[in-house]
């Protein structure tokens, strides 16, 4: 069924066009409140228009959709192109399965007996459903008040229920249809669709949880699977209790600029809602401190300690099964340790991150800085001094780690300001060492012999600096970039003109450089798949300059907001790319 119907649902949304928000709207009352999910399509005649434009701009072949559409649908006559289209996901005759889904186009129709006419049908006066053959495949068509509703033949009791249905997911979530009006096309899941694929999904990992739990393997890639989709489950169980709804919608601006945004919404007594509501937005930039020049990715904003108990108190299942196999612990000690963390230092109220290119040879670590803004700095350290040594006595007893500490520490001082030094050996364990190929891996990662280096810097009242491997030149730069904003990537002229498109209070941003992200992809090709062990390298071609991509979270009570922002500039510079990827591909021959 899902085969048969790719190509009919992409000509069905790309058919019709809506000019006022008010069509676009009676699409949504005509929705059942009780469907699993829907996408839609507004104003697709202007939409049409600014998708073959982005194509164009990206490198894509210049095709008009509305006529590919109409041509694909064998749609003649009879539809109204200023309304709108929406393909709606129904429970089939199983309501309990999450695999038994019924599709139902919702067509605004000028003239339903010249729409029938298409496919040579006539409407009945006996039956409220015709059933015609499109494309070769029997399908069924009813009239409901200005819509054609269309499903395949074996639907026709789902059918028959959304021909039936009172109450509209416009009535059941009025407060989303004007933010869905604003977009080009969205897509839905609501409270039903996702407890039912939350279920689903929770059903097949289990099965796959249970195959590899049978498997006569104690390697530490199975383990951590294990564990891995353990804690897939968790979310899936939190998602079907918390989550009410989740939608995505894209528009396309006049300048070309896509937006692409999405809506949780949470339900009344969501613990993790209620947290992330709480928090403000500072109204400074996530990047003060953050060196200028070329990154990969950049971003943070706001934080609490209720935040990260919460984060390691999810994450505890799963270290407690890495710690166990690293440091060869048994199952006591090994939570012993996990728990340990839920002792972190206090006072965290703001997280920034920053990933640059780095260099060939160096550690996927060494070019990343972390920031913390904290209430006390010095006796944030302290705290952290302390908290590492109570980690350390935690895995003292672990097989592999008895005859050294798992953390090496001492004071020092990085440009004046004090700091901490740590070397935390990763004792790998039999089961880790037997693992073709992992200790070498982890010693790219994290540096030679496995063992990451850690910096952490009170750089100045109020912010810790985190980096990674012998990372004092990169502490210092962010030392700099606090004394002179105007340095710092925040005062980037092209950051800058992002940032300002992006919600007002949010309480996380972040950016992603297309030309830092290749940069980054060709480091760590360079150093996992050198070309002296492998004999060949991948052809990566430099991506043209352009402004980043922005990205902002936003908390609202009761409902988490995301916006994406992706100007033209780097739509063009896409296609730029797309250019020369093809030219490198294929050359010209002389």
């Amino acid at each position: 069924m899902i085969r048969r119907c790719t190509l009919w649902t992409a000509a069905v949304l790309a058919v019709f066009a809506v000019t006022a928000a008010q069509a676009a709207e009676d699409v949504y009352h005509a929705i059942p409140s009780d469907c699993w999910a829907f996408v839609a399509v507004n104003r697709i005649a202007e939409t049409s228009a600014k998708v073959q434009k982005v194509g164009q701009l990206v490198g894509a072949p210049p095709v008009g959709l509305l006529d590919l559409a109409k041509a694909s649908a064998g749609v003649k006559k009879g539809l109204d192109e200023t309304g709108s289209a929406a393909l709606v996901v129904m429970p089939g005759k199983n309501r309990k399965n999450a695999d038994d889904a019924a599709p139902v186009f919702l067509i605004p129709v000028a003239d339903y007996k010249t729409f029938l006419a298409s496919w040579g049908a006539k409407p009945s006066e006996k039956e409220k459903i015709v059933e015609v053959k499109i494309g070769g495949e029997s399908m069924l068509i009813a009239n409901r008040g200005g819509y054609a509703a269309i499903s395949p033949r074996e639907y026709r009791q789902a059918l028959d229920k959304f021909l039936d249905a009172k109450r509209s997911v416009a009535d059941e979530c009025p407060q989303l249809v004007p933010w869905l009006l604003e977009n080009d096309g969205i897509a839905v899941a609501t409270s039903h669709g996702i407890k039912m694929a939350s279920q689903g999904m929770q059903k097949e990992l289990k099965q796959m949880r249970e195959t590899f739990a049978h498997m006569n393997e104690d390697s530490a890639m199975l383990i951590t699977t294990v564990t891995t989709l353990e804690m897939y489950v968790k979310f899936l169980q939190w998602a079907e209790k918390d989550v009410d709804v989740i939608a995505a919608g894209a528009r396309i601006d006049k300048e070309g600029t896509v937006h692409v945004a999405t809506r949780t919404r949470f339900t009344k007594d969501s613990s993790f809602a209620a947290t992330i509501a709480k928090l403000q937005a500072s109204g400074k930039s996530p990047l003060l401190g953050m060196p200028g020049g070329q990154f990969m990715a950049a971003g943070g904003g706001v934080w609490s300690n209720s935040l990260t108990q919460g984060i390691v108190t999810s994450l505890t299942g799963l270290m407690k099964q890495i710690f166990g196999m690293a440091y060869d612990l048994d199952d006591k000690k090994a939570e012993e340790l996990a728990k340990t963390l839920l002792d972190m230092p206090k006072g965290l109220r703001s997280l920034s991150v920053m990933i640059g290119p780095g260099q060939p040879g160096e550690p996927i670590l060494s070019d990343m800085l972390v920031l913390y803004g904290v209430d006390d700095a010095k006796k944030y350290l302290d705290e952290y001094e302390k908290f590492i040594g109570a980690f350390d006595e935690a895995g003292k007893d672990g097989k592999a780690a008895s005859e050294k500490k798992v953390f090496a520490m001492k004071k020092t001082e990085v440009g004046g300001r004090p700091a901490l030094e740590t070397e935390m050996s990763l004792a790998l364990s039999a089961k880790i060492k037997d693992t073709a190929g992992f200790e070498e891996s982890i010693g790219k990662f994290f540096g030679p012999g496995g063992k990451l280096k850690t910096l952490i810097v009170a750089v100045d009242e109020h912010t810790v600096a985190i980096s990674f491997g012998d990372s004092g030149p990169l502490v210092m730069r962010a030392i700099a970039a606090l004394k002179q904003p105007s340095e710092a990537l925040a005062g980037d002229a092209d950051v800058a003109k992002v940032a300002a498109m992006l919600p007002a209070g949010s309480q996380w941003v972040g950016y992603v450089s297309p030309s830092g992200a290749v940069a980054f992809v060709k480091w760590v090709v360079d150093t996992m798949m050198p070309e002296a062990s492998y004999g060949y390298k991948p052809n990566i071609p430099d991506f043209p300059a352009s402004p980043p991509i922005g990205i902002a979270v936003k908390a609202m009570p009761g409902e988490l907001q995301t916006e994406t922002i992706i100007t033209t500039a780097v739509l063009e510079a896409i296609g730029k790319y797309v250019a020369i990827v093809q030219s490198a591909e294929h050359p010209e021959v002389p």
